[in-house]
């Protein structure tokens, strides 16, 4: 996400390292806005998207998701937090509606 260090180096007072552990933290943090943001324009684009656009489907989950194994599918309207934090593997099915609540890790699958 941005100019950041990745997750094993950052330092242990960010608040980001702060979620992620599970602690108290605060979610106006800059980057932690920033993260979010990046979000919710990667999740407005999913849900925007045709019936027939698999492939930009897919696209948009592999660059808003952690990780997304073969076959991961999610049917859209679709929400989450920040994206970095869900991990799904091979042939993970989201129906309508789903909402992912991701200040803490979410794995699916894997």
């Amino acid at each position: 996400m941005g100019d950041e260090p990745p997750e094993d180096e950052m330092p242990d007072d960010s608040q980001k390292a702060r979620m992620l552990r599970g602690e108290l933290y605060k979610a106006n943090d800059p980057r932690l806005l920033a993260d979010h943001e990046r979000c919710r324009l990667l999740v407005e684009a999913f849900n925007a998207t045709s019936a027939v656009d698999g492939e930009e489907r897919r696209t948009l989950l592999l660059a808003l998701f952690g990780a997304a194994g073969e076959g991961v599918e999610v049917k859209p309207p679709f929400q989450c937090d920040y994206g970095f934090n869900i991990s799904c593997g091979d042939r993970t099915f989201v129906n309508y509606g789903g909402v992912f609540l991701d200040v803490a890790r979410i794995s699916i699958g894997v």
